[in-house]
């Protein structure tokens, strides 16, 4: 489990600095126990890989150590795999090209790739998840800050849900490779709104007109009643609004002050997730841009 946790560290799937995944997150992913993640998490914080906290979880180390004797490892490593080679009764011919072929894999270079939303909770989250299965880095990037430089992301690949699709090309133009993803409502607030009465008021509620009735059509497309968006940018519109609503949908970025919060009879809070099988695409981008830069 160490030496799987540092392969993801070293190909910048987790970036120095980041927080990690949650002890059953990685679990689940690595197909263990936590508590098998948990005793490889405390080998790699005595070796100064990753920083462990009861209350914040564990975060990769902002610098990787040094002193391990990567040399004297690496050809302990190297000597017993050609000694198993050997035994296979391959050549050293063989077991040379094998290993060419291995370094090219690894230092080649890795293309420039950005996650664009709006969103900074589901920026961080779905750009840690779309790194860990393509395996490679990734840089979150709120729309606001494209939007203030959009020549950051020149040359490279840019990922975005289809909802903000047309907005980023207006941005990027033909200066990236853009991939739409597409992004669904979780499960559990899927069916919060299909539950909602047909003659119920519902309000959705955003930090700007935009992003109001985005989630307003959202929620009028899976529950049983038109939603109303109201932008938080005007309070009166929205204390009225939300004070004659039965539900009142936000997302899980939406900071809504707490005297609003206060007046909602009810609240459904809706997160979003990649949609499953979504990411072909996002691999054969990568390896596209790969063999660009290598040639």
């Amino acid at each position: 489990m160490e030496e799987a946790l540092e392969e993801r560290i070293l190909k910048g799937v987790y970036p120095v600095g980041s927080a990690l995944p949650s002890v059953r997150e990685l679990a689940r992913e690595l197909g263990t126990s936590p508590s098998t993640v948990s005793r490889a998490l405390q080998g790699l914080e005595r070796r100064s890989w990753v920083n462990v906290t009861d209350r914040r979880g564990a975060s990769v180390a902002s610098t990787i150590p040094r002193d391990e004797g990567p040399d004297e490892r690496t050809a302990e490593a190297l000597l017993s795999l050609a000694f198993r080679w050997r035994l296979y009764g391959r050549s050293a011919e063989e077991f040379l090209a094998l290993v060419a072929h291995v370094l090219d894999d690894a230092f080649r270079p890795a293309p420039s790739a950005f996650f664009v939303e709006c969103n900074p909770v589901e920026v961080a989250a779905m750009s840690l998840r779309v790194a860990r299965e393509v395996e490679i880095r990734i840089e979150p990037l709120l729309l606001e800050e494209l939007r203030a430089k959009p020549g950051r992301v020149r040359g490279g690949l840019v990922l975005t849900p289809f909802f903000h699709l047309a907005e980023v090309r207006g941005m990027v133009g033909d200066a990236a490779e853009i991939i739409p993803l597409a992004v669904v409502p979780s499960e559990s607030a899927m069916r919060a709104l299909a539950e909602v009465p047909r003659d119920a008021a519902v309000v959705a509620v955003g930090h700007d007109e935009r992003t109001a009735q985005q989630i307003a059509g959202l929620a009028s497309h899976y529950a049983l009643t038109r939603a109303v968006g109201v932008s938080l940018t005007d309070p009166a519109r929205a204390r009225a609004l939300i004070d004659g609503a039965d539900v009142v949908v936000v997302t899980n970025a939406t900071d809504m002050p707490q005297a609003l919060r206060e007046r909602a009879r009810r609240i459904v809070v809706v997160e979003f997730e990649l949609e499953a099988g979504g990411l072909e695409s996002v691999r054969a981008a990568v390896r596209s841009a790969e063999a660009a830069l290598i040639e």
